[in-house]
């Protein structure tokens, strides 16, 4: 994003009150230049994922459900957490917050996907052979 005056790549999220909070819903961000101080509107995310949840900070979609006992006690992410609300993790900024959205599926499996090792089967001689014996260790941790 750049500023529409000056052409600065510095823009900070800013609110100028309750029309520009109803617009954050639906991806509208206002954004401040810190060179001139010029403020534009910008759409962060597509309406299409409007219905899934964005990290307020930095509105990555990337993000990992978070257990509520690392979150802060405020009043309002504990009133969340009572009526329904989930705990997530952006990835990208490591903020916590709480959202009545679900996470992208689309998103979760591309996050998934980089997790997931590869695993390769191998069988344990120990668990086909009846007749295993373990190994005896010495004090000095050598194998017999």
């Amino acid at each position: 994003m750049q500023c529409g005056r000056c052409g600065n790549s510095s823009l900070v999220p800013t609110s100028l009150g309750l029309l520009d909070d109803l617009r954050s819903i639906f991806g509208l961000i206002r954004h401040r230049c810190v060179r001139c101080n010029h403020k534009q509107l910008e759409r962060v995310w597509p309406v299409s994922d409007v219905r899934y949840a964005h990290c307020p900070q930095c509105f990555s979609g990337y993000l990992q459900r978070w257990s509520p006992v690392f979150m802060s006690s405020s009043a309002i992410g504990s009133l969340k957490r009572f009526f329904g609300g989930r705990t997530h993790r952006c990835l990208e900024c490591s903020y916590a917050f709480t959202s009545w959205r679900r996470t992208n599926p689309a998103l979760r499996a591309v996050l998934d996907s980089r997790r997931a090792p590869e695993t390769v089967e191998t069988e344990s001689p120990a668990s086909t052979d009846a007749t295993a014996v373990p190994v005896a260790t010495r004090a000095g941790g050598r194998q017999d």
